[in-house]
């Protein structure tokens, strides 16, 4: 499992607080929309890299790290478990889900191997090299203030908030 606890929106928007805990909610639901968009769709196009190519130097020959692992992936290539080249299937990318509580939400993904692929230490050289970005590397890609689409949704949530509390 993964979780990532989004917060400061508390600290970034005073005004916004002190107009109510509705403006805050609606505020909170775009941003953490945006973030949970980010999650499911930013990652690179994949492209097959061989375990052989990722790990030429495994100690039980290109690819493997030990006679077993070896053994058990051509029995699973022959009994038609496992398939070369890998068709994805999405599951990583749709398991990230999103709960708020008050000024913050939590991006959580519940899929078993999330944090082998997406993790913070777990991600292995040949998830790198196939593509997929770590939870660290989205977050400070997209996810905070130097990325400017992510102002930007700030903004205008932040606008089409106020903008709603004038209409009222």
């Amino acid at each position: 499992m993964i979780n990532i606890e989004m917060r400061g929106l508390d600290q970034l928007l005073p005004k916004i607080n002190s107009l109510g805990k509705e403006l805050v909610d609606q505020v909170v639901e775009k941003v953490s929309d945006y973030s949970l968009e980010v999650m499911r769709t930013e990652q690179p196009d994949y492209k097959y890299v061989s375990r052989a190519d990722a790990y030429p130097d495994a100690p039980a020959g290109p690819g493997f790290f030990s006679d077993r692992q070896r053994r058990w992936f051509f029995a699973a290539l022959a009994s038609g478990e496992l398939s070369i080249p890998y068709n994805r299937t999405g599951t990583l990318a749709s398991g990230w889900t999103i709960s708020r509580s008050g000024n913050s939400f939590v991006l959580s993904n519940n899929v078993p191997y999330a944090p082998y692929v997406q993790g913070f230490a777990g991600q292995s050289r040949h998830e790198r090299m196939v593509g997929w970005r770590n939870v660290k590397d989205l977050t400070e890609a997209y996810l905070t203030f130097r990325n400017s689409k992510y102002r930007d949704v700030t903004r205008e949530a932040i606008r089409q908030a106020l903008h709603n509390v004038r209409i009222e």
